[in-house]
């Protein structure tokens, strides 16, 4: 009884086809209507679909996070840069902040120094003061004794008059000493108005020097640019420090970025080892790619192997399903017959690949071997950076004789989130 439910064709051919290389998780295995095994299957069948949507989810989330790891990438990128650039700056700031406090030190420092002259210039002006005061006092004195003296001349003169012959040589005495107080008397004038020139420069300089101390002379008017400049030093002191502190931060961000950078490298790796482990299953995207190109490997433009037809062919096949990234065809011997048909914009699309031999690869030599629709494991591309899986199956034709390949790069993520792509039937079916 259980020889019958055991069957190869019934249960054990598919669970051995599914775990000896491929790991297809969309296996169903036939369930008996009756006997002992009902049970059993049922339950088989129920851990592979947990299995299939686990691992599914397994691998949309880590395609998801894959994504995010180039915008983390690019993101600590720019902000590195830009804290490069703002700690650049704020150092070249700092440093024309400290040659500028050390300006205004010596600023200040004159100034005071002038502070301390003006209190010096002010004693001055008013010693010169003082001293043009007595000047005039004596000057005051000089030009009494030259009257005094000259009347003296007046009176020497007539005496002398009087005494006749006898007085002539003390006359001539007295003419003399008559003219030079006239002269003196003359002298002291013009000195006298000199001084009183001087004496109303001095008392305006008085008046703007002040005593040193008073606050609207130039001791004072001295003082109070000391006591700006002090100021002023002091806040270029306080702002040195800060742009000190930006530049601090901005060194600080720069290595935040590169953590942020490593991270995300981090992240990048881990979603390819979790992609790379959960690629060697094959899900529900693995065969719906498949029925796609199983229903392209029934069409004529295809079975024909004329290259303007296929390339038209694949051209729509891209347009209709953009899970796509290339798609190509090989002849039987893996030398490809078409250029890589693909998107715009995706890299690789053209005819340079015209020519090569695929032959060695897993993804011919699986189709041309297996005779079913081959699937590989995940990969990164390349080309694009995505991650993609090949499928490929075998063309023959209308006599069962092998004409060649046809594979086509899958955008895994794509087909994952998207389903069917653009949510149009796979194929039309054509004869």
């Amino acid at each position: 009884m259980l020889s019958k439910f055991l069957a190869p064709e019934k249960v054990l051919v598919p669970l051995r086809a599914m775990t000896s290389s491929r790991w297809d998780l969309t296996t169903q295995l036939p369930q008996p209507r009756l006997g002992p095994l009902k049970l059993f299957v049922g339950l088989v069948n129920q851990l592979l679909g947990r299995c299939k949507e686990t691992v599914g989810s397994i691998a949309r989330a880590a395609v998801d996070l894959s994504k995010v790891a180039p915008e983390l990438t690019g993101t600590s990128q720019t902000l590195a840069a830009s804290a490069k650039d703002q700690e650049g700056s704020a150092a070249s700031i700092a440093q024309a902040s400290r040659e500028l406090e050390e300006l205004v030190r010596e600023v200040s420092d004159g100034t005071q120094e002038a502070r301390d002259r003006s209190q010096e210039v002010a004693r001055l002006t008013q010693d010169l003061h003082a001293g043009s005061r007595d000047i005039g006092s004596v000057m005051k004195l000089i030009a009494g004794v030259a009257t005094q003296t000259r009347l003296l001349s007046l009176n020497a003169a007539v005496e002398a008059a009087r005494a006749g012959e006898h007085g002539a040589g003390f006359a001539v005495v007295a003419s003399e000493v008559q003219r030079l107080a006239d002269e003196t008397m003359e002298a002291t004038g013009r000195v006298a108005e000199i001084l009183e020139g001087i004496s109303q420069c001095v008392a305006g300089l008085v008046e703007a020097v002040g005593d040193g101390r008073n606050q609207s002379g130039l001791g004072g008017i001295m003082e109070s640019i000391a006591s700006q400049g002090l100021r002023q030093r002091e806040m270029v002191r306080q702002v040195a420090e800060g742009i000190d502190g930006v530049a601090a931060g901005a060194t600080q961000q720069a290595a935040s970025a590169a953590d942020l950078s490593r991270l995300a490298g981090s992240l990048r790796q881990g979603c390819d080892d979790l992609l790379l482990a959960v690629g060697v299953f094959r899900l529900d995207a693995h065969r719906r790619a498949a029925q796609v190109v199983r229903q392209c490997l029934r069409s004529p433009e295809v079975r024909g192997m004329q290259r303007p037809r296929l390339e038209g062919f694949l051209r729509d096949l891209v347009r209709r399903h953009g899970f796509f990234e290339l798609a190509y065809v090989t002849d039987a011997r893996g030398r490809q017959v078409t250029a890589n048909i693909g998107r715009a914009g995706v890299p690789g699309v053209g005819g340079h690949a015209l020519g090569r031999d695929w032959s060695a690869r897993p993804w011919f030599r699986g189709a041309m071997q297996g005779g079913d629709i081959y699937a590989s494991d995940i990969y990164r591309s390349v080309a694009t950076d995505n991650f993609c899986f090949t499928i490929s199956g075998r063309i023959m034709s209308g006599q069962g004789r092998p004409l060649g390949v046809l594979a086509a790069d899958v955008q895994f993520g794509d087909l994952m989130n998207r389903g069917n792509g653009d949510g149009t039937p796979l194929l039309p079916e054509k004869s």
